[in-house]
């Protein structure tokens, strides 16, 4: 299987995985009677879940799952903490919120990848002699 075959069968099931992830949780908090905390957890799941599909690369590194795991703690307390309205909310209302969520667990991953992640070598014709990374001789 090629890389381009493995792309589209890893991409084109992933929002009924989220949603097969997301809607046992949310029927778990309706039972309990939270449905507000439910729907924000699931925003926030499943926008964690999309981060980590757009960084599918990382996965092999123990320090791109712990990072997903410590944004998502944190966005897990913020979300059943802060009480929601009881009746429908649109999707405008709750685009920003789910934004938000993405782009923090995008942060995240980017903020181990840096302090973790091993830099990858561009090129290995920009190194010099002494393996400075200075390519004089292109001036």
């Amino acid at each position: 299987m090629s890389d381009d075959e493995e792309q589209t069968s890893l991409s084109s099931y992933t929002g009924l995985q989220i949603l097969a992830v997301i809607l046992p949780l949310v029927v778990i908090f309706k039972y309990f009677g939270r449905v507000d905390a439910g729907l924000n957890t699931g925003l926030c799941l499943g926008m964690s879940i999309l981060a980590a599909k757009m960084r599918w690369r990382l996965r092999r590194h123990i320090w791109f799952w712990t990072a997903l795991a410590v944004v998502l703690a944190i966005q897990l307390v913020f979300a059943v903490r802060i009480p929601w309205p009881h009746w429908w909310v649109s999707g405008t209302v709750l685009l920003p919120f789910g934004l938000a969520s993405l782009g923090l667990s995008l942060g995240g991953i980017a903020l181990a990848e840096k302090a973790f992640g091993k830099p990858e070598p561009d090129d290995d014709d920009s190194q010099d002699s002494e393996g400075t990374g200075l390519n004089l001789e292109g001036r």
